[in-house]
């Protein structure tokens, strides 16, 4: 009887396990705050709380493209680069514990951004007007919309210093007439094609 009696209480501490590789993460954290994710602001900090419980205060930044689009995105990026990629709860749970706005307008941040979302709705004013068919209208909007969110998303991640892609090459986009920037495509040809690209330029040229 000696042996019975209160135990002793039971360690309610959690020991989390590592499921996710130092590589993988910081690969997935240079993508959330590159200069194509996030904008800096003049103004402002975000909180963070360690599980330490330290707290570090950082500079505010806004997120120029939605969460589930960063997701779509990094996925893309990794299939692309036959990498390894997190699971998709894991880089919302780190989207979630990386403190940052997002954006509800473009005004003061993107010019150049805010001006080309309102060149769209200029076309889709003109494809209004013009004496097409509703079909034809109806699938020339929705082309116009698909274009307008491929400039604003999935194009910056296919430009390139060099492509064999014409239209995400930087060399050969700045090499027009004879300009300080101007460069020739030495170690590369440009074999391949983008179908959004080609769609974009097709819906144009059916408008014009």
């Amino acid at each position: 009887m000696e042996n019975i009696g209160t135990g002793v209480p039971v360690s309610f501490q959690k020991t989390p396990r590592t499921r996710v590789g130092d590589e993988m993460l910081d690969h997935f954290l240079d993508f959330i705050t590159s200069n194509h994710i996030v904008k800096d602001l003049p103004f402002g900090e975000k909180t963070l709380v360690l599980t330490s419980g330290e707290i570090i205060q950082t500079p505010n930044v806004i997120r120029s493209i939605a969460p589930a689009a960063i997701v779509q995105q990094y996925t893309q990026l990794c299939h692309e680069e036959n990498m390894k990629c997190l699971g998709t709860s894991t880089m919302y749970k780190i989207l979630n514990d990386c403190s940052a706005s997002v954006r509800q307008s473009v005004e003061g941040l993107d010019y150049y951004v805010a001006e080309g979302g309102q060149a769209f709705k200029v076309l889709e004013n003109i494809v209004q007007q013009l004496d097409f068919t509703l079909e034809e209208k109806q699938i020339t909007l929705k082309s116009l919309v698909s274009a307008k969110h491929y400039l604003k998303t999935d194009f910056k991640l296919h430009v390139k210093a060099s492509s064999s892609t014409p239209d995400h090459c930087c060399t050969f986009a700045l090499s027009e007439g004879s300009g300080c920037y101007s460069q020739s495509c030495i170690n590369h040809t440009h074999t391949d094609g983008c179908s959004e690209c080609s769609s974009m330029d097709e819906t144009l040229q059916f408008i014009t």
